[in-house]
This record gives C-alpha cells, sequence and structure tokens, in this order.
C-alpha cells in the first residue's frame, strides 16, 4: 500500500474528500466534529452510500438482453438500516442459513426476490427454505438434491433449484487454489441434473456459477465466463438442457475499487460479449455483497501508541481486528482526519491493541503527527465475523440525511438473541440524544 493515493481514492466516494484547509468531511462536515459524540473507536454505517451502489450496480447490468436482477448477499453485512435501504433500492436478497432466511423475513423479503444458497443444509433450513417459495435453490451436494426433495414432497409442492457449477479446473491458479465447490462438468453435473430430473418436486431452473474474488480485472470476468458459456452452449446442444437463469455471483471488489480500476462497465462489457455467444439469452442473476457494503460504513479511529523501526513506525489503534477482522484480500485504508496541504509524510504500519499486535494495514503513507483516523472499507464482512476477543468494541452509529443517530436494533439480535454471558464485552450503541 506503499504510496496509496488516498484523495484519488476518495475521488469515488460521494460522501468522503477533503475541504481546502485538509479536513475530511464526511457528508460535507468535518468528521472531527462528531467526535464528542462519538468518544473511542466507532462505525459509521452509511445506508444511503449502499443504496447508491445497488443503483450503480443494477444500471451498468440492465443492458443485458435477457434481463438482470440484483440479489444482496446478505452475509456482506447484517446492518439493519444498510439491509433495509439496499431492500428499499430494489435488490432481493441471496442467504445461506436458516437465520439468514429469518432476517431476510424481518426486511420483508420473500418469494421470488430470495435467492437460497449454502451447501449441507440441515432439515429445517431445507424444509424453511422449501416454504419460502423462492427463485431458486442452490444445490451443491447430492444430499442437497435428496433433502430438498423430501421437504417439496411432505410440502406438496413443486420448487425451482439451481445447480453451483464448479470452476474449470484449468483456470485454477493451482494445487493451493481448488476454488469454491459445485459439480464438475461434464460427468458429475448431467448425473446430478438427471438426479433432479428424476424426481417429482424439483424443476431444474438455473445454474450457478460464482467464481471471482475481490475482481477489478475485465480479463478475469471473461476467462471465468468463457467455461460458464462452453457447459451452456454443450449442456444445450448435446443434451438437450437449458437453464431459465444464469446466476453469476458476484465476487467483485467494492464499488469504489471498481470504480478508481476503470469503472464497472467495462467489466459489464465482458458479461455480455461471452453471453452474446450463447443460442438462448437466460435472466442473468448477479450475487453481489462486498460490493454492495464495503464502502458503505467508515471506522473511527485514534492512534494509542507509536513504535519506531528502521522501516517504519508501528501505529496501534483502538480499533482492532476484532471488528476489522482481516479476511483475505481485505484492506482498511486509513486516512487522517486532518491532511494539511503539503504537509511531510511517513510510513506507518497499523495494528490493534492485541498481545499479537494484528495489522490492520502495512506500508501507508500519512502525515507526520497523524493520530486520528477514518477507516475507509469497514462495512463488509466486519461486523458479521466481529468477536468479544481483544480491544473493546466500536461504538455503532448511522448517518442517515446529515444526522448522525443511533442504528436501529441490529437484525440479528431482534430474531435471534445472542447466547453470550452477559458480562462479555459487546458492541456499544450510539445513546439517543
Amino acid at each position: 500500500m506503499k504510496g496509496f493515493d488516498v484523495r484519488s481514492y476518495l475521488d469515488h466516494h460521494d460522501l468522503l474528500d477533503y475541504d481546502v484547509d485538509g479536513r475530511l468531511l464526511l457528508a460535507g462536515e468535518p468528521i472531527e466534529s462528531w467526535r464528542s459524540v462519538l468518544p473511542g473507536p466507532s462505525i459509521v454505517h452509511l445506508p444511503e452510500r449502499a443504496a447508491a451502489n445497488v443503483r450503480w450496480y443494477a444500471a451498468a447490468f440492465e443492458s443485458l438482453p435477457g434481463g438482470v436482477e440484483v440479489f444482496y448477499a446478505l452475509k456482506a453485512s447484517y446492518q439493519t438500516d444498510v439491509c433495509a435501504a439496499i431492500v428499499e433500492s430494489g435488490a432481493g436478497l441471496e442467504v445461506m442459513s436458516e437465520r439468514e432466511l429469518r432476517l431476510a423475513t424481518e426486511l420483508g423479503v420473500t418469494g421470488n426476490r430470495l435467492v437460497i444458497n449454502g451447501l449441507g443444509r440441515s432439515a429445517s433450513f431445507t424444509a424453511a427454505s422449501v416454504d419460502a417459495d423462492p427463485l431458486f435453490i442452490v444445490l451443491d451436494t447430492v444430499e442437497d438434491v435428496h433433502r430438498t426433495e423430501a421437504a417439496a414432497r411432505a410440502a406438496g409442492r413443486r420448487v425451482r433449484v439451481a445447480l453451483r457449477l464448479a470452476r474449470d479446473a484449468a483456470t485454477s491458479a493451482g494445487p493451493q487454489d481448488p476454488g469454491r465447490l459445485g459439480f464438475t462438468w461434464p460427468e458429475e453435473f448431467l448425473a446430478v441434473a438427471d438426479l433432479v430430473r428424476a424426481g417429482d418436486h424439483l424443476e431444474l431452473t438455473g445454474l450457478l456459477a460464482h467464481d471471482l474474488h475481490h475482481c477489478t480485472d475485465p480479463e478475469e470476468v471473461s476467462v471465468h465466463l468463457r467455461h460458464v458459456v462452453a457447459v451452456l452452449r454443450a449442456a444445450d446442444q448435446q443434451h438437450g438442457l437449458r437453464f431459465q437463469v444464469l446466476d453469476i455471483g458476484g465476487g467483485l471488489a467494492s464499488r469504489i475499487r471498481v470504480e478508481r480500476e476503470g469503472g464497472l462497465s467495462r467489466l459489464v462489457e465482458r458479461v455480455a460479449t461471452e453471453l452474446a455467444t450463447l443460442p438462448y439469452q437466460p435472466l442473468v442473476v448477479c450475487e453481489p455483497g462486498r460490493s454492495l457494503v464495503s464502502d458503505a460504513a467508515v471506522g473511527l479511529a485514534s492512534f494509542v501508541a507509536l513504535k519506531s523501526r528502521p522501516a517504519a513506525t508501528w501505529a496501534i489503534t483502538d480499533l482492532g481486528t476484532n471488528y476489522l477482522v482481516p479476511v483475505p484480500g481485505s484492506d482498511f485504508v486509513p486516512v487522517p482526519l486532518y491532511w494539511p496541504p503539503g504537509a511531510a509524510t511517513t510510513t506507518f504500519h497499523l495494528g490493534d491493541q492485541s498481545c499479537t499486535t494484528s495489522t490492520l494495514c502495512r506500508d501507508v503513507e500519512l502525515p507526520i503527527g497523524t493520530r486520528e483516523i477514518a477507516v475507509l472499507e469497514a462495512g463488509a464482512y466486519t461486523g458479521v465475523f466481529a468477536h468479544a476477543w481483544g480491544p473493546s468494541l466500536p461504538t455503532v452509529a448511522v448517518l442517515a440525511a446529515g444526522r448522525l443517530r443511533p442504528p436501529r436494533l441490529p437484525i440479528q439480535t431482534a430474531v435471534e438473541p445472542f447466547s453470550l454471558d452477559p458480562a462479555l464485552p459487546k458492541p456499544l450503541l450510539l445513546a439517543p440524544s
């Protein structure tokens, strides 16, 4: 990250910018002015940014000939205000657990606005999935085929299902990168397709081909979809098997990173080019997660200690990796609350207060004397993975219509209370004024 140009990053976020004096603004107001009501480490959720990201994503894909439907991958963030804004902007939900299915119900999302994923589903989750009557249920193991058929038979209904296609072994990065699961083409995939069609209660409607990860590269999109299109053409021409729905999954980087790398239209053009060779045009389903919510939250943190080393200065932050969980590929970009024009900079590594000094990021240039920072890309796979170990969890707030307010009751606690020991620390909520 050394030499990272923060200002170019902010050029692609409509709620963040520096003023002429070098003060960081969020929705037009200096962030530092809110520190009095947000003491200590904090997370500010931005539902308006999440809603804008849905519109950005849907608009880019609407040119595809067969149409497109956007289903937000709920596992990326359960934050109520953010999820509600996404749903209100027209997105459906992709869920992969019984809890997430209940969360979708809490948000008023049912029927064709649902896609159900996951594998090795329990009997109760399978039954609940059938009862939800989603656009389709993805099948990823033979056991799930049998369980879903049995649950549909017990419910007396016919259920739409999709099969997950395994990645092409030729595009794998090697033995250390086996890729996600699914059914390999052709033998395994066709055998499972025959198993589905042999039953009386499953309708084979779709194919799921989700294999991208933090993608910003058009060529990566093309390589992935060439395999998918080859499978669809062979299934049609050699086996008489057509799919009404093609679910291309998610796997794109955050909106801000996609825009910095040239824009979403470059990626969608590759999707359109590859799909144009099909003898028919299925409905395209997308399952964005990170790209809708990653830049829809900002962390606020302080440097509580500094340790000078020859290569860089270690800055110890009070916002820890027990919230900003370092899942593979994540970067938590620090932006100083004050960057005076022409200020001298130095190289920082950022670590948290845990005894192992877990790293938030390395080799970032910040002004000398920085003590207060905003942490960008704090909205995806953070709160859902947060845990009690380590420093205090952050205060949580929501910024909407230019005002800070407490968050709505988190839907995960509204649906199913946590069973943690009451003595364990929990996230603080911004107290109502």
